[in-house]
């Protein structure tokens, strides 16, 4: 049975699932709860996708960069929120990898 509390604190995790560096903290601790996995490799794969536009895109990456910031700041209020938040273009890739992470 999972009560309120129990609820809020999912929640509060998966939205610090979008915090970079502390993403891969949170995936690991919580690696069993689906939920915040599904959070926690979107903020990854975030970070990633900021980087590798930052990087390696010259004079247009930070432009690109902000669409991802933006796309942190959508996935954080929808995980604090407890509503599930999929990313259109790697959405079926994040679920592949929840997938992976969860067999026991």
């Amino acid at each position: 049975m999972t009560t309120r509390a129990h609820i809020s604190h999912r929640n509060q995790t998966a939205a610090v699932g979008y915090i970079p560096l502390l993403n891969f903290l949170i995936f690991w601790a919580h690696r069993h709860e689906r939920f915040v996995v599904e959070h926690a490799i979107n903020g990854i794969l975030l970070t990633f996708y900021f980087l590798g536009a930052y990087f390696l895109i010259p004079d247009f990456g930070i432009y690109i960069a902000l669409l991802f910031v933006a796309g942190v700041a959508v996935g954080f209020i929808h995980a604090s929120s407890g509503r599930e938040f999929r990313l259109p273009l790697i959405a079926d890739f994040v679920d592949w990898l929840a997938d992976f992470f969860d067999k026991k």
